[in-house]
Order: structure tokens, then sequence, then C-alpha cells
């Protein structure tokens, strides 16, 4: 058949109709759009046979052969012959999130994942849910749909052309009534970019459960250069997105530090009706930590105090060196690890002139670090649900756009205050140079200008963006996320803001590049107070407290979330004897925290709709194993482990249920400085009759000498205990022992002294350790001794960490060990885990170098070594 077969003539007008009357029952917005729609770039055409191919305009091209049916045939075929499935949602592990006890699950689950061989995906009959990337002219869709029932079907196309000829090629209306008919659902994204395909894609999945993405297959019908990226795009989004998505410890840490911060008087971000208009005036200068800051310094120096400066993150020390004091600084994470940032800039004074503005669920320690804080809310997360629903009487802002990075935060806090003038600092979100990925003043950099970690190493930087001052800058796909959601948020800004972008970083949508010598502030200090006024006082209130306390224990029952656990224990109680077993219990887990929200028990849902979705999700994808008896095998193991976890949980939610979280950043540095201030502070000098050597070397790692120390300070004394050796401390001495043996140690507990008891496992007897800093064992047992002397007297026993990691079935031959603490209530520290005769007051959960504990329900084997 010869190219002049094909014409416009011969497409099927009837078919065409059919469709759209299709389409404005079940999507009207479609058939509106394509009711009259002109194609722009490709002209659909048929031949006398009925078939269906495109012809572009311009390079006088058609898009297939004279067979097109046949030829979209065969790209089905191929899909069908090799099937993808693609895993976005398993890898990640948490990072220094580790000792969670949802990433510990998720940890031993992947670990024992990995142990199976990955079987080559099968296209069955009944496909639960598929993904597919381009339409083409409609033929792929029509052998997909005429072979296969497929429970969720996403459909992606961004050429609206293309979708234009499926109209008149396949039977639109069929595929529709039929999924329809089965209830099977459909989703619809034409003539996007790909700029909301994650937001959608996730979206939709989140409403039939994430865990359906491990049964997803992709069918990519063909290859262009938008397809292509894009499909890389919703990879590595959807991964970013995940990590920073929902679990049990990230909504149960916001629910406690939210609490926190009502109970203690901190302001909220309320809508306001009017506002002055000294916010059009006063510009806000928003400085991150990118590359570009070291060169506009100089006028954050000259100007910052005719404008609002808030600084983000680790641009804070960059700051600091300058003798900078921004009005605002943000710090988000819900973790404790930006307390270790603050302490490495050793400057309590410094801190204690900035106020903090960040989200609810930011940690108090980093709260009573600063000199006040206002708080907003963010968009979806359990405590904005939680608060919003305690407190109806008021209209919180609500932030949408402050993730993933804290420039996302301060940028969109700014928009939804009401400024108009945003100048960007710093805010490269790209780098011109891979070793120059952020400011040289900051804690990313050693004073000799060399990097503190190889950045390049721990993030991938090879991808390339539009630059705002040159062609094009490098980035990573965090950095990228990040621009795209500022660009959202300023297409939702009103048309009178203007944002300066001052760097030479990655161009932002919607922002003015602007060279450092244009720049013109016309504000003063006078308009500034007046905005900060506003700001602090009006813009954000207080809350009542008395009012929360009374609703709160109302509405978010902690017993209702230890019934909600029992619920899930019962569901995984049994092992699973077939592949239905699990199947059962994924619709099950799922129904519990549904059923609960119903009947208005929210806790569960708020606490557990991450986790659940995650173990879910294994389960989901160990059910297309092949082999039905390793299948059956890691659906076990899975169920164990989940067990593991909700047992943790529970107990630790019954007994801590609003402890804060207890994550370290930088331990070593907090340490070597929070060290000498406590030991110096209390007048306390260390000394060892058995190993001075090794506290020599362990005093000068934290910075401390005790030679220095006056003789009449108080004496800590460490020593080797020795059977047969008695040590008795004076009044003014307080006594450590380190016991090696279990003997030894089951002998000192029945004395009850009052020696602090640092107890070393067998396993430290491998000499085959790294030790890193500390080069030798007993170097590093004298260091934590240090660290544990600096707890309260509750803390009667030890046991340090390794300082590598082993194999778990190795490590768990060792706890036995033990076995004597059974009676003690166990905490744990970055470097040790502690034990005590009683649990511990909120004073006693941080330690004198400042180290904060969290209760440990029972003693796993990651307990056994520090994360990394």
């Amino acid at each position: 058949m010869s190219s002049s077969s094909w014409s416009a003539d011969n497409l099927d007008h009837d078919r065409f109709e059919s469709n759209l009357k299709a389409f404005k029952k079940y999507f009207p917005d479609i058939a509106d759009e394509f009711a009259t729609y002109i194609p722009l770039h490709w002209q659909v055409v048929g031949n006398p046979a009925g078939e269906v191919n495109l012809f572009n305009v311009k390079h006088q091209t058609f898009l297939l052969g004279d067979n097109a049916k046949k030829e979209s045939e065969n790209i089905y075929a191929m899909f069908k012959d090799n099937p993808s499935r693609d895993e976005l949602v398993l890898s990640y592990s948490g990072g220094k999130l580790s000792p969670h006890f949802h990433y510990r699950t998720r940890v031993r689950i992947q670990d024992e994942v990995k142990k199976y061989k990955t079987d080559s995906a099968v296209l069955n009959r009944e496909i639960k849910s598929l993904l597919l990337f381009g339409i083409g002219n409609g033929y792929q869709l029509q052998c997909l749909m005429d072979a296969h029932e497929v429970g969720k079907l996403f459909i992606y196309e961004p050429n609206r052309d293309f979708f234009y000829s499926s109209l008149f090629s396949i039977d639109w209306k069929a595929l529709l009534e039929k999924m329809d008919f089965n209830e099977n659902s459909i989703y619809l994204n034409i003539g996007d970019d790909g700029s909301n395909l994650v937001r959608d894609f996730l979206t939709q999945f989140d409403r039939v459960g994430s865990y359906n993405l491990a049964n997803m297959f992709l069918f990519k019908s063909y290859d262009n250069d938008v397809l292509e990226p894009t499909l890389n795009n919703l990879r590595e989004e959807i991964r970013l997105v995940i990590s920073l998505s929902d679990n049990f410890e990230n909504s149960r840490y916001i629910v406690s530090h939210s609490k926190w911060t009502v109970e203690n008087n901190f302001k909220y971000l309320l809508k306001s009706e009017t506002k002055p208009h000294v916010l059009k005036e006063v510009p806000v200068f928003v400085v991150g930590n990118g590359p570009s800051l070291d060169n506009l310094l100089p006028v954050l120096k000259k100007e910052h105090t005719n404008a609002i400066v808030i600084s983000c993150g680790t641009a804070l020390q960059v700051l600091h060196k300058n003798q900078i004091v921004p009005d605002y600084h943000v710090d988000l994470e819900v973790n404790r690890s930006p307390y270790d940032w603050l302490v490495r800039i050793n400057d309590r004074e410094y801190l204690k002139k900035i106020n903090l503005i960040s989200g609810n669920g930011v940690h108090p320690d980093v709260i009573k670090a600063y000199k006040n804080a206002f708080l907003s809310l963010k968009k979806g997360e359990s405590a904005t649900l939680i608060i919003e629903s305690l407190f109806r009487e008021h209209e919180f802002v609500s932030l949408e756009y402050s993730y993933p990075t804290v420039s996302n935060f301060a940028i969109d806090c700014a928009l939804e205050l009401g400024f108009k003038q945003i100048y960007l600092f710093g805010v490269d979100l790209g780098f011109v140079d891979q070793k120059h990925h952020h400011s040289k003043q900051s804690g990313y950099y050693l004073e000799n200008g060399k990097e503190y970690i190889e950045y390049t190493r721990a993030h991938d930087t090879s991808l390339t963006v539009e630059g705002n001052l040159r062609p094009i800058v490098n980035t990573k796909y965090e950095f990228k996320m990040s621009k795209s959601v500022i660009e959202l948020a300023l297409e939702n800004a009103g048309e009178d803001v203007e944002v300066y972008n001052l760097n030479d970083g990655a161009k932002i949508r919607g922002t003015i590049p602007l060279e450092l010598e244009n720049i013109l502030i016309l504000s003063d200090s006078r308009k500034k107070a007046n905005a900060v006024e506003w700001l602090e006082n009006t813009a954000h209130q207080t809350l009542d407290k008395q009012v929360f306390e009374e609703r709160f224990n109302e509405k978010i029952n902690v017993s209702d979330l230890l019934h909600g656990f029992s619920l899930l224990e019962k569901v995984m109680s049994k092992p699973f004897k077939e592949r239905a077993d699990a199947e059962k219990a994924i619709i099950s887990n799922r129904k519990i925290i549904i059923e609960q929200f119903r009947d208005d028990k929210p806790i569960v849902i708020y606490y557990l709709h991450g986790s659940v979705n995650y173990v879910n999700t294994a389960l989901s994808n160990t059910l297309n194993m092949a082999d039905d008896e390793e299948c059956l095998e890691l659906l076990n193991i899975i169920r164990e482990q989940w067990a593991l976890f909700l047992a943790d949980a529970s107990v630790s939610m019954q007994v801590a249920p609003y402890e804060l979280d207890f994550i370290s950043g930088c331990p070593l540095e907090r340490a070597q400085i929070k060290g000498p201030e406590y030991y110096k502070g209390h007048r306390l000098a260390a000394f060892s009759e058995t190993a001075a050597p090794a506290l020599a070397k362990a005093s000068n790692i934290l910075g401390i000498n005790f030679s220095y120390f006056s003789k009449n300070c108080g004496r800590l004394r460490i020593e080797f205990y020795k059977n047969g050796l008695s040590f008795n401390s004076l009044k003014e001495e307080k006594l450590c022992l380190i016991v090696t043996s279990q003997g030894d140690l089951k002998k000192l507990l029945a004395r009850d002294s009052n020696a602090l008891l640092l107890y070393l496992p067998q396993y430290f007897n491998d000499e085959n350790y790294d030790l890193g800093v500390f080069s030798k064992k007993d170097n590093y047992v004298f260091f934590i001794a240090l660290l544990a002397a600096t707890c309260s007297d509750s803390v009667k026993v030890v046991v340090p960490k390794l300082l590598e990691k082993r194999p778990l079935d190795v490590l768990s031959e060792h706890l036995t060990e033990f076995a004597s603490l059974s009676t003690f209530i166990s905490y744990e520290s970055h470097y040790y885990t502690a034990f005590s005769k009683k649990y511990l007051s909120e004073k006693e959960m941080v330690n004198g170098v400042d180290e904060r504990f969290r209760f440990l329900p029972s003693i796993r084997e990651e307990n056994l070594f520090l994360a990394f």
C-alpha cells in the first residue's frame, strides 16, 4: 500500500463521535477539549482498510509504515514477551534515621529480599496495575485491553495529536464501559509535559494504597525526547517523595513535638483578612547555603538592616562566621540532628538573638536553642490534621509548597505572609563546579577548603538544568524537585510578587535573574521593624493550651492506637500457608486503619498509614515471585519482621507515647563541645589508676585536659574492674567501673553499689574491629565512660555500641549476654545503651553532654552497633 493511500478522508468519524459520547460521560473535560480539536504538528490520516496513522506536517513523514496496525501490535507483542515492572518504593533505608523502628524493619526486609532470586515479570490475564507511557496511535492500548483485565490503568500521553488520533483508531467506548462494569479504574494524563505527573500519579495511588506500586507494569509504547526524561524523572521523584513520606516515627514525633509547642505557648501562623501596606515595601532575603552565597555576603552585610533576613539550614554557620545576625532562621527536620549543627556553631549568645520559623514538627531542643519560634502548619501532615481538627475556630495557614528543602519553606512562608519582594541569596539549586556545591565557609568544608565529605559520592550530581546566569549547571534530584516546587508556589502567588534570583545556579521559572551590581533596596529599618511587629504579634498567635489539652486527650487517644496495633498483630499472627493468606492480610491491614478512622479513632491512620503501606508493598512485591515455596518462605519472613515492628512500636507508645526524637547528626563534634563545657562547669576531673593512658587519649579526643583542673575539683574515677580488687570511692568521688565478664556484672549488680557500670560484652574481644579515631578499644571505652558519667544517677549500667556494623545473625548470638540486665529499663543514645531501674524523667532523657535517649522496648541486634 503506497503512502498516497493515507488520507483524512478515510477516517472513521462514526467511531470518533461514539468515543466522544463515552468521554462525555466519564471524562467530560476531555470530550469538550477534543470535540473541536485541530492537530498542531501531526495530521491524522487513515487508509482504505480503516487503519489510522499520523503524518508529520513539518518533516513530511509518517509515524508508522503502511501496516500501521500490525506495527503497533508488534510493539505490544514485544512488551508481552518482556514485560517491565518498576520497583519504585522498596529501596530507601532511611539514612541517619535508620535506628527508627520503621526503617530498621525496612532494612531487615530489604536484606532478606536480596537473598532471593528476582523472577522475570510475567504478564498474566489479570494485571493489577499498569502505567502506559505513550498511546501512539492507540492500537497498542487496544491490544493490551483485549488481552488483559487491568485493575488500575494509568495512561500518560504528552502529545495531544497522538491522543486525538486514538479517537479514530480504537473503541474507547467499549474500553471505558468495560473498565466501569468491572469496577476497575483508569487515570488519563493528556498533554502534560510531565510537571504534574508525579503529584497526580501518587495522589491516585494513595487513594487505593501506594503498595499497589509494587505490582505496576510499565509499558512504554514509543521512544522520544519527552517520554524518556519524563520516565526517569518519575522514577527519581517517586523515590525522593517516598524518602520524604510519612511513617510511624515521622508521624509520632511530629505529633509529640507539636504537642510540646502548643503546651509551651509558641505562636502559630493564622490567616489574616487584612495585611499592612508595609509588606509591599520591605524585602525578604532568603539565604540558602549554595555556592553563590560566598560572593553575595557583602550585600547581606550592607542591607540586612533594611530587609527581613531568613537564613536556611546550614547557611547559619556562614552568617555566624561573617557576624551577620539573621532575623529568622529555618530548620525543618523533625529529627534532632539539626541540633548538633547548632552546637557546632558554639555560640549560644548568637543563637539567642535569632528567631526560628519552622513547621510545627520541629524538634523542641532546636526551638530552645533560639530566642523564640514562630510556627506554621504543613499541608497533609498528621499533626496538621490534628491541630486543625482541634481548633476549628481558627483558620490556619497550611503551607503547601514547603518541601523538600528549607529554602522551599522560607519562600512559601514569605509568600503566604504576603511579602511582595523576595531576594534569593545562595538558593542555587545547582552548581557550576561539582566540588563547590555549598558555601566554602559552611560545615560542608574543612578549614583547609577541602570537602568534609565527598559530595559527588554521596549524591548524584550528574543532572543538568538551565542556568540562571549561564546556559547550563549541574544539579541533583532533590534540588531539581525543589526548583519545581518553588515554580509551583510562584505560579500560585499574586502577579504583584517579584522574586529576584541572584545566584549562579539553576534557573527558577517565575523569578527574575539579577546581577549583584543591580540590587536596589529602598526599604529602611523603621519599615522593617513595623513588618516584624506585624509578623510576630498579629500574623502569628498563641493557641489556648488548656483547650488544646482537653480536646487532644479526648480526640487523640493512645489507647485507640494500641487497639489498632493489636488488630494489626492479629492479622499477621498465623503463618501464611498459601499466597491467598498474604493477599488477605494486605487487604485487612489497609481495611483496619481506614475503619479505625471511620470509627473516630484517627490516631491509627495518622501514625500507621505510611508503615502499613510499606509492609503491604513488600508483601505485594513478594507475591510476584514464581516459585511458590520461596514466595511463602519470604512472605513469612516479612510477616515476622512486621510482627517485631508492631511489638516494639506498641510497647514504646504504651511507655513513652510523647517522647522526643533522639537522632544525632554530628555526635562526636557535639561531644567535643559539650564535654569540656560539662566537666569545666561541674568542676569535675577524671582520673584512673589502672588505665591512665586510655583516659588521657579519650579526654584528648573530647578536648579536655584534666591536668589543668584544680585539686579542689570533684573527682570521677574510671577503672577496669578486677575480681578481688575493691574500689572504695570517697564521698566526693563518682566511680565508673568497666566490667568485662557476665559473672562480674552479676556480682556488682547484686551489691547494688553507687558505681556506674560500663559493661563490655564478649563481642568486644574481637581484635579485628575498626576503632577509627579511637585507635584502641580501651580509648573508646574511656570515651564512652566520660560521656555516660554525665547521665543522671538513675542510669546504673551502660553498654557501648560497636563502631562498625556486623551481620545480624552473628550479633544475635550475643543477645543472651544482656540476660542479667533483663530487669532493667533500657534506653539508647547514639553511642551506647543505658539501663535504669526506673523510667527516666524528661529531664533525665538528656545527659550532661546533650545526648538524648529514647526508650527501648527490647534489645535488638541493631542496638549493638552505631547507626551509620
